[in-house]
């Protein structure tokens, strides 16, 4: 939420996807983006039409632990990217 405001990018009205399902990140992030007025698709791995989702939304949070999982083909150009996820690779 900082980097949105640094940013200011206002989220009300805006359809979020947060990739990310856990208590650290994906669920608190989820819950503070409905509270300032997005509209919020909490996806994981496994949600079904994924690509559909993370196409149509403004905001893609990506807070899976994967390096790599979202793809050039899972964004629209407009899309504001946030990857949360820190993980070592070679």
């Amino acid at each position: 939420m900082t980097m949105l405001k640094y940013y200011d990018i206002d989220v009300a009205g805006k359809r979020v996807a947060v990739i990310g399902r856990s208590n650290i990140v994906g669920k608190p992030m989820a819950l503070m983006l409905i509270n300032s007025g997005a509209t919020v698709m909490s996806c994981n791995s496994k949600t079904p039409n994924l690509i559909d989702i993370t196409r149509s939304a403004d905001i893609i949070i990506v807070a899976i632990g994967q390096p790599g999982f979202l793809k050039k083909d899972m964004v629209n150009e407009k899309s504001i990217i946030i990857d949360v996820g820190s993980t070592f690779v070679d």
